[in-house]
């Protein structure tokens, strides 16, 4: 099969089209599986995992994470306790030889992300610029996505009845279908958040799929339409003749019709 410069026959540019096309394809399919998961994951069977990250310098300020995870999403659970070491007068917070409260939490977040290579979505991640959560405050993320979680959104704790009671969503959508407050595991909202390693990671998996019906397959088509002596483009019977080229659309004719 040649490669001709006929604009409107080029192999070439057909190439780049499909794989642009396969690429476009690939983000849609991930944001259409961020919607239906987001919908449908509150009633898949989870698995509960909780781990926590010590602030280094201080034994009072720990952040405690329980994981709620599912085939399509993962919530985090945040509670945070932010005890301030006793400080000087003027300098609230901070002592001699313990780090202050804002560098607490930084060096707690480089912990975690040795633990969690995912860590950069949520609200764990703004402690690490210098935001101070009150004393034992919860807070609760949610993300959704397949094969991995690309977009997020956090989950407005009600603080009652229970301790996993959700009330609304910040960053998204709310489907939940009931007023108040709800539980977290039947709390429905599509999450607006990006994540962008992971829209990467889902985009470039749809997309490979997708290079087989859409690349492959019609490569496959056009070499045994010119093992026929057919035209590989078109299919125009050439009889045999194909380094003449096409007469009817004119492939392998460098781009005289």
């Amino acid at each position: 099969m040649r490669v001709t410069s006929n604009a409107g026959n080029n192999p070439i540019r057909w190439m780049a089209r499909r794989l642009g096309l396969c690429l476009l394809l690939g983000v849609a399919m991930n944001a259409v599986v961020v919607v239906v998961s987001a919908l449908i994951a509150p009633y898949l069977v989870s698995q509960s995992t909780s781990g926590g990250y010590v602030c280094p310098g201080s034994q009072d300020s720990v952040i405690g994470v329980l994981r709620e995870r599912s085939l399509l999403r993962e919530d985090r659970i945040m509670l945070a306790r932010n005890e301030r070491p006793p400080g000087r007068p003027g300098l609230p917070g901070v002592t001699r030889g313990v780090p202050s409260v804002r560098e607490q939490w930084a060096l707690a977040y480089e912990q975690a992300k040795a633990l969690d290579p995912w860590l950069g979505w949520g609200v764990l991640p703004s402690l690490a610029v210098g935001d101070v959560w009150p004393s034992s405050d919860l807070r609760i993320d949610r993300a959704c996505g397949w094969p991995v979680v690309s977009a997020w959104c956090e989950l407005e704790y009600a603080g009652q009845p229970v301790w996993d009671s959700v009330s609304g969503v910040k960053g998204g959508l709310e489907f939940s279908g009931s007023s108040g407050t709800s539980v977290l595991n039947e709390f429905r909202c599509i999450p607006l958040r990006p994540i962008w390693r992971g829209i990467a990671i889902n985009t470039l998996f749809y997309a490979t799929l997708l290079v087989v019906p859409l690349v492959i397959w019609p490569l496959l088509q056009m070499k045994q339409r010119v093992r026929g002596g057919r035209c590989g483009w078109c299919g125009y019977d050439l009889r045999g003749d194909i380094a003449g080229g096409c007469p009817e659309c004119g492939w392998g004719r460098d781009g005289r019709a």
